[in-house]
Order: structure tokens, then sequence, then C-alpha cells
């Protein structure tokens, strides 16, 4: 498949697939009379980014993950090893959206005049 037919299934614009290649995300294809030739498994490796990113993956991240030091160790398992240290990321992040959601539902029943005399900030 040529990179016009590539973006049109995956869904992304041709500058994303040429920038996934340079950064290592995706691995270079191979080219033919100068344009680049991609097999279909290229679909699955962008379906693979697009669920990394939305698990909250940095592309430096998942460059790391599919570049790995360790390449007899399956991505899968890269993955799952990762997968703690982001868990504890998200959690502080949820921990962060529920202090601002009380302090927004307190600020609901406060009575002070300006909020140099409140005692919620």
């Amino acid at each position: 498949m040529l990179i016009g037919e590539v973006a049109a299934q995956a869904g992304l614009a041709t500058s994303t697939i040429r920038y996934y290649e340079s950064i290592g995300v995706l691995p270079e294809p191979e080219r033919i009379n100068g344009r680049r030739v991609y097999s279909a498994a290229v679909i699955q490796q962008l379906k693979m980014i697009r669920v990394a990113q939305s698990a909250g993956w940095s592309l430096a991240e998942i460059q790391a993950m599919v570049t790995g030091a360790n390449t007899h160790v399956a991505r899968s398992q890269q993955w799952k090893a990762n997968v703690p240290a982001k868990m504890a990321e998200l959690d502080a992040i949820i921990a962060q959206a529920k202090q601002m959601q009380a302090l927004l539902q307190a600020s609901l029943a406060c009575r002070c005049d300006s909020l140099e005399t409140c005692d919620l900030v």
C-alpha cells in the first residue's frame, strides 16, 4: 500500500505517518522508485499506537516500547511491564481531579464576599 492508502484506512494524515517514522514509532517502510510501500501490518501498528495514546502513553513512551532494548521480549510483555507506572500516574491525576471537584463543590456553598476573604482558596 502507498502512504495515502494507509492514511485513509487509518484515519490519519500522511504527515502523521511520516512523523511516526521519523521518531521511530513506525519502522521505515520499503521504498520502490522512491515511494513508501507498506505492508498491511502497518494498519495494526497504527491501531496499537492509537490504543497506547488513548491509554495516556506519550509518543516517547510508545517509541521506547516499540524499539525496546530487549528485542527478545514481545511487545505485549513490554507493555505489561510499563503498565504499573502508567497506572500510578493515572491514579495521581484522578486524585487531583477529585480534589478540584471537592473544592468547586464547596465553593458553591461559600458565602464569602470576595476570594481574598474566602477560606477555600
